[in-house]
């Protein structure tokens, strides 16, 4: 399986519109994403395709919060790719593509999700509740340079 991550292109934006949505069912989330056109327009925000053989296989909306800290915004790999480590193989190479401090957020009613995090971010991440104990989990952990 020949794995790439290629940033995605404004002709490619209504490819990752639809991937989005599915995303945000999944989630149980609204279907209102008002960022995504911030992606092609603002400097310090990364959408990506995840490839596998040529093929769509997911996307990642990456950000810069400020000069030390990037934002895992949205990560999707469709379902037909998962367990297959396509997710990790995406997952590192977006830190390593944009090494430093790291934060990405999963909500408790996404227990999958949060042991797919879990197993892929560096050891020694830290983890917190951003608020009430079934509050969104903010994991935060480091990136080292290549």
């Amino acid at each position: 399986m020949a794995f790439s991550l290629e940033q995605a292109t404004r002709a490619q934006r209504p490819l990752l519109a639809v991937m989005l949505s599915d995303c945000l069912r999944e989630l149980g989330a609204d279907g209102d994403y008002p960022y995504l056109p911030l992606y092609w327009r603002e400097v310090g925000r990364y959408p990506y395709l995840i490839l596998s053989d040529r093929q769509t296989a997911g996307f990642a909306l990456v950000r810069c919060l400020d000069s030390a800290t990037v934002e895992m915004a949205e990560f999707y790999v469709k379902p037909e790719w998962r367990r297959t480590g396509l997710g990790q193989r995406a997952a590192h190479a977006l830190f390593t593509q944009h090494p430093g401090g790291w934060s990405l957020s999963v909500s408790p009613e996404n227990p999958r999700g949060l042991a797919f995090w879990r197993a892929v971010i560096p050891a020694g991440a830290t983890t917190e509740p951003l608020s009430a104990p079934d509050a969104t989990m903010q994991l935060r952990f480091s990136s080292p340079p290549r």
